[in-house]
């Protein structure tokens, strides 16, 4: 215990009473939240977790930026090389897009394996989650690899 906290009492208690509430608990808390609410909100989260909308807010990064071609003129980019722990605002929220397409796809794959769904839709969750997982790493490799070219070569 702090020994500190003592003295606050003893010099705050006579001064400061704290209220007498009656609050209610809303309705839709008495019976629970959606799941699927739940798991929307958490999706949501999960994706402007990954697109770094902490890196956004803190270092203010442009959207897209510029580059010089050999010809002279200035092409955008929308991915900033060499330089792993940097992105502009397009890309991170295009990696976060692809993680969680990725996710879905693993969702799919845990649905697929519902042993109360029918056949036909277990093999559709099936190909969806596979080709979706695929989908999702193979342009994340493709992302890396224009971030910094020469990379697993």
């Amino acid at each position: 215990m702090d020994p500190i906290q003592p003295i606050f009492k003893a010099l705050y208690s006579p001064l400061f009473r704290p209220p007498e509430l009656r609050l209610k608990v809303p309705s839709i808390f008495e019976k629970g939240l959606p799941k699927m609410l739940i798991f929307v909100l958490l999706f949501l989260s999960y994706f402007v977790i990954c697109s770094g909308i902490i890196y956004d807010m803190i270092n203010e990064p442009p959207s897209i930026g510029s580059r010089r071609d050999p010809d002279g003129k200035v092409r955008p980019v929308a991915v900033l090389e060499y330089r792993l722990n940097g992105q502009y605002i397009v890309e991170g929220f295009t990696a976060g897009f692809l993680f969680s397409l990725g996710g879905l796809g693993f969702i799919a794959l845990n649905w697929s394996a519902d042993p109360q769904s029918s056949s036909r839709s277990r093999y559709i969750f099936l190909t969806i989650g596979i080709f979706t997982i695929l989908i999702a790493y193979n342009v994340l490799i493709m992302f890396l690899r224009m971030k910094i070219p020469n990379y697993l070569q």
